[in-house]
């Protein structure tokens, strides 16, 4: 049986006019789909065609040759630029992920004379941080000699232009955002683009440009029946006898705080809340004296076992005795 095979290969030979090289593996994606094929193209060479792989083999194996560009497109490419900036005038500080972010890839084209009839620019990112869905490039008006299309998968942004014939300028704006939770921060993240032609051969290459972000720090809040508390609230009690601030020695009184984690916008492992038990006024035979709550493992099981995890919130609720 025979299927496309869509994978990452580290076989690769690349074919010059005076050495062959053979680099352990290639750093962008590959992919081989039957009608649009993007193989990790690199500046300088020829990227090869689709295989199709007899998958019913034991660990079949590929070699794919990058011939010198020289091969597939002999004419000259100097007046072909590509380059990458950032929408700000400097290099942009680290972004809260989440947020947009906005890079620019300008393609200039003067003193060429050729026809392209489904020029391409392709833009490879890591798709395990960059959120593929939330990817965007606007696109122009037919006619216009701007972007007609795009795609973003398996970590290659394709922006298919309309046909090219002689200059152009073209400056294309793409949105990106940084996935919650499981990107790194403070980690630069490169985009780098080719130029690519009719045959999927790339023309020029752009100076790569990154992204990196970070997360807000968390806090956490304290909350005893259901308000903020700044501190130690003792709330229900029943009042001295003696009529005083103090209480009596009820083993029934109780005091419960929630405590409550916000901003919490990353994965963690384990962690533990520590508070301070609280000290409290008790009345004894008319003695009033500073006595020491204490935590009932008992009462407390969830605190124990689990708090309560969901996005951006931790809850813990301990009940606290006062005996």
């Amino acid at each position: 049986m025979l299927s496309i095979l869509k994978m990452s290969l580290s076989t690769l030979r690349i074919n010059t006019a005076t050495r062959s090289l053979t680099p352990p593996t290639l750093s962008k994606p590959q992919v081989v789909i039957p009608t649009q094929s993007i193989l990790a193209p690199h500046f300088g060479y020829c990227t090869p065609n689709p295989i199709v792989v007899d998958l019913t083999v034991d660990n079949p194996t590929v070699t794919f040759v990058y011939d010198d560009i020289s091969q597939c497109h002999p004419g000259d490419t100097t007046g072909i630029e590509l380059h990458q900036a950032y929408n700000t005038t400097i290099k942009p500080g680290p972004y809260l992920i989440g947020d947009q972010m906005i890079s620019r890839v300008i393609l200039k084209i003067t003193g060429y004379n050729a026809v392209i009839n489904n020029p391409k620019i392709v833009i490879f990112y890591d798709p395990s941080v960059y959120d593929e869905s939330e990817i965007s490039v606007p696109l122009d008006p037919i006619g216009s000699g701007g972007v007609v299309s795009f795609t973003a998968e398996n970590g290659v942004l394709t922006i298919n232009l309309e046909a090219i014939s002689g200059g152009t300028n073209i400056d294309i704006p793409v949105t990106w955002k940084f996935r919650k939770y499981v990107t790194p921060e403070f980690t630069p993240y490169p985009l780098e683009a080719l130029f690519l032609n009719d045959g999927g051969h790339p023309l020029a290459e752009a100076n790569p440009v990154d992204f990196q972000g970070y997360y807000r720090n968390p806090n956490i809040r304290k909350y005893t029946d259901g308000e903020y508390a700044d501190g130690i609230i003792l709330r229900h009690f029943t009042p001295s006898r003696y009529l005083d601030p103090a209480i009596d020695d009820v083993e029934t009184e109780y005091v419960d705080f929630t405590f409550s984690v916000h901003n919490l916008e990353r994965f963690i492992g384990a962690f533990t809340i520590t508070d301070t038990l609280p000290v409290y006024p008790s009345m004894e035979n008319g003695v009033e004296s500073q006595r020491t709550a204490i935590f009932d493992p008992t009462v407390n099981p969830d605190c124990l076992r689990s708090l309560t995890v969901r996005p951006l919130h931790i809850l813990a609720t301990p009940t606290i005795l006062l005996t």
